[in-house]
C-alpha cells in the first residue's frame, strides 16, 4: 500500500490533486490511502504525527515559509519518504533541494504530464520498496518492516512468526518460509528448515551443539541438513565484516 498526503491551501488546487491522484491510483489499481488538507496548522500536525508513516507527500510552497517548515518537519520524521515541490517558485527551489525533493509540481503543469510524473514517482516507490522492505499481509492489514529491523523468522504449522531486532514485537501470518527466502538480502540465512535468520544479529556460533545465539538471547537450531553450507556462509560474512 502507498500512502499519500497533499497539502496546498488553495482549495481548487488541492481538489484538482485529490481528485487526478485518486484516479490514478485507482486506474492502476494499487492499494493506496490519500490524505488532503488544506489548513497548513492542520498538515503541521499530521506531518508531526504520521509523518513516519507516510510514503509520498505534496507540499505547497506558494508560501514558502510555510512549505519549507513542513518539508523540514517532515525529513526530521522520515528521511526515507517521497516529497514534491508544488506551485512555488523556481527561485526557491534550489534552496528547497537540501531537504531532497523527489520532484518538482509547476503550477502551469498540465494533467498529463502531471499523470506522467505520478507514474513516475510511483514506479520509483515500488522498485524502492522491493528492495528495503518486507512486505505482508497479517490480520487483514498490508504491513512492511526495513529487512535490517527483523531479526528472524521461524515456520510452525503453517504459520510464521516474523521477530523484530528492536521491540520484543512479533508478527504472525500465513507463508512459506521457501518463498520468504526468495525475497530477502544475502544477509538472511536459512539454517534449518523452519528459521530464517539475519546474520546481522548472529553473536556467535555454537559449532558443536549446531546453535547460533543471538544478541537478544535467543537461540536458533542449525539442521544437520543445512549446517555445513550455513557454517560457510556464516564465515564468509563475517569476513565480509571485518
Amino acid at each position: 500500500m502507498i500512502r499519500v498526503f497533499i497539502y496546498h491551501n488553495q482549495m481548487d488546487r488541492l481538489n484538482f490533486l485529490h481528485k487526478t491522484m485518486t484516479k490514478y491510483f485507482q486506474e492502476k489499481r494499487c492499494a493506496f490511502r490519500l490524505v488532503s488538507s488544506g489548513r497548513y496548522s492542520e498538515a503541521l500536525r499530521y506531518v508531526k504525527d504520521e509523518g513516519g508513516n507516510v510514503d509520498l507527500f505534496f507540499i505547497d510552497f506558494m508560501d514558502y515559509k510555510h512549505g519549507i517548515r513542513l518539508a523540514s518537519c517532515l525529513r526530521e520524521k522520515n528521511n526515507n519518504a517521497f516529497w514534491v515541490y508544488v506551485d512555488g517558485g523556481a527561485e526557491h527551489l534550489y534552496q528547497a533541494m537540501l531537504l531532497q525533493p523527489s520532484a518538482y509540481i509547476p503550477e502551469d503543469m498540465s494533467s498529463q504530464e502531471l499523470l506522467m510524473t505520478l507514474q513516475r514517482l510511483e514506479q520509483y516507490y515500488q522498485m524502492i520498496q522491493q528492495s528495503n522492505y518486507f512486505h505482508f499481509k497479517c490480520e487483514g492489514e498490508y504491513v512492511r518492516i526495513p529487512f535490517e529491523e527483523i531479526s528472524c523468522f521461524e515456520s510452525s504449522a503453517k504459520k510464521v512468526m516474523l521477530k523484530l531486532v528492536k521491540e520484543d514485537k512479533r508478527y504472525y501470518f500465513t507463508a512459506k518460509l521457501d518463498d520468504i527466502e526468495k525475497q530477502l538480502p544475502d544477509y538472511f540465512l536459512r539454517c534449518h528448515q523452519s528459521y530464517l535468520v539475519n546474520m546481522h544479529m548472529i553473536q556467535s556460533m555454537d559449532m558443536q551443539n549446531h546453535v547460533f545465539f543471538l544478541y537478544s538471547n535467543e537461540e536458533i537450531l542449525i539442521s544437520r541438513r543445512n549446517y555445513k553450507e550455513s557454517k560457510e556462509r556464516y564465515r564468509q560474512f563475517m569476513e565480509k565484516r571485518h
